[in-house]
């Protein structure tokens, strides 16, 4: 199989909009942390920052295989195999977050321990880390959604998903920071990664759709 300079365009915008997106959740993160709870909260997301590179990394790898996949199966005309293939890779995603979670739980007390001798610090990055688990999930998938809808004719959805993720991320994250502390900032980036998914599953049970 061939690409045209089109499809290696799309492929590179695919992963331009992942690493922004993935690059503003961070940051509007570590920014209200900063801001609304101190230079100690945002010491302690700071100490979880290979955590969140990661998760990361995984999501692009996972999202660029399913896509892929569905993608070339669609190339060659094989459109249920296409959707079959990207149902697979969203039910495989969603499996990798929870192995993910279960590694991240195993390993967390020695590696706080480790990197953070203030026991302060330990407490807000400890606090993050909780809810934090039940991102990773929600983020493997929002990934792998973004890729497929991205490479199949939908850069226009994938954008308003995008940009509904920092919307909600960054009021959502600043209201229950104030509520919860650094479990907020948490809860925020959930709700925020749940919203784009809903917007990306809304347009893909629509007629519109080719994934």
């Amino acid at each position: 199989m061939t690409y045209d300079r089109h499809d290696i365009i799309r492929f590179l915008g695919a992963a331009a909009v992942v690493s922004i997106a993935d690059y503003l959740i961070v940051l509007t993160d570590c920014v209200i942390a900063g801001r609304v709870l101190g230079e100690v909260a945002l010491s302690g997301l700071n100490l979880l920052m290979p955590i969140f590179s990661l998760v990361t990394f995984v999501s692009w790898l996972v999202a660029t295989a399913v896509s892929g996949s569905s993608f070339a199966a669609s190339q060659h005309g094989e459109d249920r195999r296409a959707a079959e293939l990207a149902g697979q890779g969203i039910v495989l995603s969603a499996l990798i977050g929870i192995a993910l979670v279960v590694i991240m739980r195993a390993f967390e007390a020695p590696y706080l321990m480790f990197l953070a001798p203030d026991e302060n610090v330990q407490v807000f990055s400890g606090d993050f880390w909780k809810w934090y688990h039940l991102v990773v999930p929600f983020q493997m998938i929002f990934f792998t959604l973004g890729y497929l809808v991205y490479r199949r004719d939908g850069e226009r959805i994938c954008l308003l998903a995008y940009a509904v993720v920092a919307v909600v991320n960054l009021v959502a994250s600043l209201i229950l920071a104030r509520k919860l502390g650094i479990s907020g900032v948490s809860y925020g980036t959930l709700l925020s990664l749940a919203s784009g998914i809903a917007v990306i599953g809304v347009w893909m049970r629509s007629p519109k759709s080719k994934v």
